[in-house]
């Protein structure tokens, strides 16, 4: 079975400010690590909480049109995004039409992107916590926001 794992970040500094995004990509095949992959992008004027809801769709598109996973698990720090989904506070959202939502253009698309696929597993992890991998995620979004670099690239990573 084909499954990939994201480990998904943003970052702004000052907020709101110019920032960053990262996503370390893990592609398994049968419980064996496959590939890796660094993406990471940035805005010059955002916020830390569209940078975090901008990585999971970037991260998302990439699977999407590339791997086609079977199973997809995203692991944030960001409890902006883990609770809306595991809380389901979308469903609030779009009963009052996004009415008062922060963000809605990017929450619309990764809903969107989110409904394709049948087994997507959201979990929240800590961050800064020597969690290497969500780690390097921090790291690929403070590198592209300070560099203003947007690339997908091989990451040679030991798992």
């Amino acid at each position: 079975m084909n499954y990939v794992r994201l480990y998904t970040d943003g970052s702004c500094d000052p907020n709101p400010g110019q920032g960053g995004w990262g996503v370390l990509v893990l592609i398994f095949k049968e419980n064996k690590l496959m590939k890796s992959l660094k993406l990471q992008g940035y805005s010059a004027n955002t916020t830390n909480n569209r940078m975090e809801l901008l990585a999971c769709i970037k991260a998302l598109e990439y699977v999407e049109f590339v791997e086609k996973p079977r199973s997809i698990t995203i692991l944030s720090d960001s409890q902006y995004v883990v609770s809306c989904i595991q809380e389901r506070w979308y469903e609030k959202w779009i009963s009052k039409n996004w009415h008062g939502v922060k963000n809605p253009d990017l929450w619309k698309d990764f809903l969107d992107r989110l409904g394709r696929y049948l087994r997507i597993q959201f979990i929240k992890v800590k961050g800064h916590s020597e969690n290497k991998f969500n780690d390097l995620a921090d790291t690929f979004a403070n590198e592209a926001s300070i560099l203003k670099i947007e690339k997908c690239e091989p990451f040679k990573i030991k798992y």
